[in-house]
């Protein structure tokens, strides 16, 4: 299966190369890389994959559930149609996850084909096969860009609330409407993830007050991942067996630092980029101030730096000759490849 994502990977990036001079021939390609994703949504065995189990028991089990909404609506419209087959289940989903992601990332860059390749690197695998209601969540989070920059209310808080009946975790969505996407404020920026580095040592963190919110479901989710915290059970990316300092995610500050600097330059290409960049570092500094509450931290993370697969692209813009930038941008994506398969261990 490893060597499958490396294949197609690599096609999506000869696509990229191929089409730079020809929108057409872009727009082409990407429909046709879409239908490759959604393939491989629909038809990839599930079965070996974190998460699996859990949603097995899940679906057969009777009664109420300790989870979202949406997926006893989903379950029960599954059960009532096609019996036991939870494969449809995982298909409604990747429909849901995949085809929002799809449309979203044509909308919000011209690097269509490039943030495609950064989409099957990493969250692909770990939001449309294994982490599913995630995936919806983070979909949605990326076609609140628009109305959030358009400063269109009404289409964000339809979008917002759709994505919390999916993943709770995307109650986090609804500040993000206070962010100003045309200011910079460029220090807050640059000082969000040291802060909370140095939150994290003096132990500091805002996820505790959750506790506090009078919602009993809430309540027993944030107890409940205490518990699973303190065994470091998570295939979460920022949980207590996976260090907020390590080498991936101290990269990532590295690629973040490097788009704020070249942000100018970014921004005469991409009118979304800066509402991105803000949001990609409320995400990263969500590693550290997070930490304690790590299953929370780490969703939380996880679903604001889904923003990745139309930055990291970008670094296209940030160098010259460009046929550098492409290559920078592959060699990001097959880290993240290799991580994946090799580090958080998806497929082994």
């Amino acid at each position: 299966m490893s060597i499958l994502f490396f294949v197609v990977y690599l096609l999506f990036i000869g696509m990229a190369m191929i089409s730079r001079d020809s929108c057409k021939l872009q727009l082409v390609l990407y429909m046709i890389g879409g239908w490759v994703i959604m393939f491989l949504a629909f038809t990839i065995d599930r079965s070996n994959l974190p998460d699996y189990s859990g949603y097995l028991n899940n679906f057969q089990s009777v009664g109420d559930l300790q989870i979202e909404v949406s997926f006893i609506f989903i379950r029960y419209f599954v059960q009532n149609l096609f019996g036991n087959e939870i494969i449809v289940l995982f298909i409604i989903y990747a429909l849901l996850g995949g085809v929002f992601k799809l449309v979203a990332i044509r909308r919000l860059t011209e690097l269509s084909l490039l943030s495609l390749a950064i989409y099957l690197s990493y969250f692909f695998q770990l939001h449309d096969l294994i982490q599913i209601r995630a995936g919806v969540a983070s979909a949605c989070l990326l076609l609140c860009i628009k109305p959030l920059y358009d400063r269109n209310l009404r289409l964000f808080l339809y979008l917002t609330l759709f994505a919390i009946l999916f993943h709770y975790s995307a109650l986090i969505i609804l500040p993000l409407w206070f962010l100003n996407p045309r200011k910079e404020y460029r220090w807050i920026y640059t000082l969000i993830i040291p802060v909370s580095m140095i939150a994290y040592y003096c132990g500091i963190s805002i996820l505790s007050s959750l506790k506090l919110i009078p919602i009993e479901h809430i309540h027993m989710k944030v107890e409940a991942y205490e518990e699973i915290s303190t065994y470091g059970n998570s295939w979460s990316a920022a949980s207590d067996e996976l260090n907020p300092f390590r080498l991936w995610h101290m990269f990532r500050v590295v690629i973040f630092y490097w788009l704020l600097w070249r942000l100018p330059v970014i921004q005469k290409y991409n009118n979304y980029a800066l509402i991105m960049m803000k949001i990609y570092a409320i995400g990263l500094s969500f590693l550290w101030i997070g930490a304690s509450l790590s299953i929370i931290g780490g969703r939380i993370f996880e679903l604001l730096s889904i923003v990745e697969i139309v930055l990291w692209p970008m670094i296209y813009y940030t160098v010259k000759p460009r046929a550098i930038g492409i290559v920078l941008v592959t060699l990001l994506g097959l880290c993240n490849l290799y991580y994946s398969i090799y580090v958080y261990e998806f497929w082994l």
